[in-house]
């Protein structure tokens, strides 16, 4: 990712976490517990009512991503 991506990453991330201070709250709140193996899952609900779900075990990569998210 080049420089300018980066900084644009940024800029938007902290307006993504002003926008929903949930997420993070969430986040902070089960960031210590995570660990390698367990699962977390994604609901998606369209407007019209539409869902989609969809889950993934966390990685050690994963789990640092988050961990990146919820401190920054």
């Amino acid at each position: 990712m080049n420089p300018m991506d980066l900084m644009k990453f940024a800029g938007k991330a902290g307006k993504f976490k002003e926008d929903h201070p949930k997420v993070i709250a969430f986040l902070k709140d089960i960031g210590m517990q995570m660990k390698e193996g367990d699962v977390l899952e994604l609901k998606y609900t369209a407007q019209d009512g539409t869902e989609k779900v969809t889950n993934f075990r966390l990685t050690p990569a994963d789990i640092e991503i988050i961990d990146l998210i919820r401190k920054g």
